[in-house]
């Protein structure tokens, strides 16, 4: 008889491997692979219904608007084409994204626009981890719910990081385009633009957080109290940033509360303020501030670059110029508590009242610097001192 060949018939060594497996597995072998779910498609006409799938791990979306509000509830990877053709529309019917807890998402090359509500109206990011890149949250505001914080995110305790991300015209009360609450936030080289009628933070309310912005530009914000950044008691380092043609009351950058703000190569340029301490204003608390260009801001009030109300300022090799007061003192700098400045430059600053170059009404050391080209209307031209001061004659 003709024997048959193994591929011919069941091998019993092959039969005995496969009843080990399920002994060992409880169940035949299946292949487990992350997989990667198309929208729209047969299966999943919407990107809920792919999220909605535990398999759909990483989500491909097609060149197309989707009118959706999402709650991701597990680790998900969501990919658009590009910011300008996949975009996810919230309808003003909510937060266009809902992050739950403890959960780990992307969202990359997408727009997402037209959020409301209280909180986060573009994303409300509850203590999840997330990661946006090559992104845009443009037009979340208040739409029928009043956006009282965070326009474009809202982080409640959570991580998130955002890589070349457009910021347009978002809107809230405090935080139009970001507002963390003590969370950790890490910002680079992303555009924040044309924000108007914000009360607190133009572009991000930092509350109690961690925040890194590197890299990136601020352009015509527009808040009572920190027309870029308002800093409540955390810390702020910022690096590598332009703050341009921004319009409030005080600083383009605000730190209250015993704050902390680190500004290295920062440059704040032609931003006005109709009260005081138009590029930064330091209410409570420490800054640290190197190698920053300050140059054509003015003030209405006291300090057209820095005003130092109450608490520690340290400026190391800055360069003023070109900054003025209206009626106020301090063309460039009004300090009214601990000041030290080594190794700056102040230049064709002018100060409506006194000192064109720095007004001092505090503790100051002045070390290393140089002034040229400043005038004061009532008196010292580079330096009026009506307080302590090392190094100032």
């Amino acid at each position: 008889m003709k024997s048959l060949s193994f591929f011919q018939t069941p091998s019993k060594l092959f039969l005995a491997l496969i009843g080990l497996l399920v002994a060992l597995w409880g169940v035949a072998p299946v292949a487990t692979f992350a997989a990667n779910c198309s929208v729209p498609s047969a299966v999943y006409p919407t990107i809920q219904t792919a999220v909605n799938d535990p398999n759909c791990t990483e989500i491909s979306l097609a060149a197309a608007t989707f009118n959706e509000n999402l709650i991701l509830h597990h680790n998900v990877i969501i990919n658009g084409v590009a910011p300008a053709a996949s975009i996810i529309d919230g309808y003003f019917l909510g937060p266009v994204v809902v992050v739950q807890p403890g959960v780990y998402a992307e969202l990359n090359n997408v727009t997402l626009q037209h959020g409301t509500g209280t909180q986060g109206a573009g994303i409300y990011n509850d203590g999840g981890t997330l990661k946006l890149q090559n992104a845009a949250l443009h037009n979340n505001t208040n739409g029928p719910i009043p956006t009282e914080q965070g326009g474009g995110i809202y982080n409640n305790g959570g991580n998130v990081e955002a890589i070349n991300v457009d910021f347009l015209n978002n809107n809230a009360t405090n935080g139009a385009a970001i507002f963390n609450n003590n969370g950790n936030i890490t910002v680079a080289q992303s555009q924040f633009s044309h924000y108007q009628g914000v009360y607190r933070g133009g572009g991000i309310f930092n509350e109690m957080g961690q925040l890194t912005v590197t890299g990136s530009r601020f352009t015509g914000m527009n808040a009572v109290i920190g027309m870029a950044i308002f800093n409540n008691g955390g810390t702020v380092r910022s690096s590598a940033n332009v703050y341009q043609n921004g319009n409030g009351a005080v600083g383009v950058i605000n730190n209250a509360e015993q704050g902390v703000v680190v500004s290295e190569d920062d440059q704040f340029l032609n931003n006005n303020s109709y009260a005081a301490g138009t590029g930064i204003d330091n209410t409570s608390g420490t800054i640290r501030i190197s190698n920053c260009l300050f140059s054509h801001n003015s003030a209405l009030g006291a300090g057209g670059a820095i005003r130092n109300l109450s608490g520690q300022i340290i400026v190391t090799n800055c360069t003023f110029d070109g900054n003025s007061t209206g009626l106020g003192n301090g063309g460039a700098i009004d300090n009214h508590d601990i000041a030290k400045i080594k190794g700056s430059t102040f230049t064709n600053n002018r100060a409506g009242a006194f000192g064109g170059g720095v007004n001092n009404e505090g503790t100051m050391s002045l070390i290393n610097s140089s002034f040229a080209g400043n005038t004061a209307v009532q008196g010292g031209n580079d330096v009026w001192n009506a307080g302590n001061c090392h190094g100032c004659s």
